[in-house]
C-alpha cells in the first residue's frame, strides 16, 4: 500500500505519530520515501496539492493532508476516513479596515473554488484572482480589494494592516482514500493503527 503525506506541518506532526505507533523506525527530514515496518507499505512526502490527483490516478492508496485541499480539489471520488483534529485553523475573508463587504469587487486567493462558494452564499459578485502565495500583499498593491486565505493566529494579517471580516470553514488534518477503496481491510487497518 502507498501512503502520501503532505509536506510541512502535517509531515512533522505525522512522523512523530508513525514513530510512536512503531510504523516507522525513524524520521529523516531529507528523505522523501519511507518503507514501514509492517506490510511493506511505502510512505511518500508529497506537496499537498498533488495528493488528490495521485489518489484519483491510483498512484497512492491513502492521503494525509489538510481539509482545505480536500475541499478545494475533491471531485467527489475521494472520501474522508478520519479527522486527526490537528493542525486546526480556518479560512478568513480579510481586507483593510476602511473597506466594507459591500465594497469588495476583487478577491485574491489560493482557493478559487472555496472562495467562489463563499461569495455566492453571500450574494457577492466578485472577480476571483488566483494566487499561489503572498496573499496579504494583494490589497497593498491594489491587486485585489480583499483576500480569502487560511489563518491560524492572524498575526500576518495584522502585520499587513488587514482585518478579518469573516471566519469560516474550520480546517484540520484528515486521512482520505478513493471512494471505491474505503472499506478495504488493509486501508481500514492502517487508519485504525494510525488512530484516525
Amino acid at each position: 500500500m502507498k501512503i502520501g503525506i503532505s509536506k510541512g506541518r502535517v509531515e512533522e506532526e505525522f512522523y512523530k505519530r508513525l514513530i510512536d505507533r512503531k510504523i516507522i523506525d525513524n524520521y529523516d527530514s531529507n528523505s522523501r520515501t519511507y518503507e514501514t515496518d509492517v506490510d511493506n507499505d511505502e510512505i511518500y512526502l508529497l506537496k499537498a496539492c498533488d495528493i488528490i490527483p495521485f489518489l484519483n490516478d491510483r498512484c497512492i492508496d491513502i492521503g494525509i493532508l489538510g481539509s482545505d485541499i480536500i475541499e478545494e480539489c475533491n471531485n467527489g471520488e475521494i472520501v474522508e476516513l478520519g479527522d486527526f483534529d490537528k493542525g486546526k485553523c480556518s479560512f478568513t475573508l480579510a481586507t483593510f479596515p476602511n473597506i466594507g463587504i459591500e465594497n469588495i469587487k476583487t478577491v485574491a486567493t489560493k482557493y478559487p473554488y472555496i472562495a467562489n462558494e463563499l461569495l455566492k452564499s453571500m450574494n457577492l459578485k466578485c472577480i476571483i484572482k488566483k494566487m499561489n502565495g503572498s496573499l496579504e500583499i494583494a490589497p497593498k498593491l491594489n491587486y485585489a480589494d480583499a483576500i480569502i486565505d487560511i489563518v491560524e493566529t492572524g498575526n500576518t494579517l495584522k502585520a499587513n494592516g488587514l482585518v478579518e471580516l469573516l471566519r469560516f470553514n474550520m480546517i484540520s488534518t484528515r486521512i482520505v482514500s478513493r471512494k471505491e477503496n474505503q472499506n478495504e481491510t488493509e486501508i481500514r487497518e492502517f487508519v485504525r493503527k494510525i488512530g484516525g
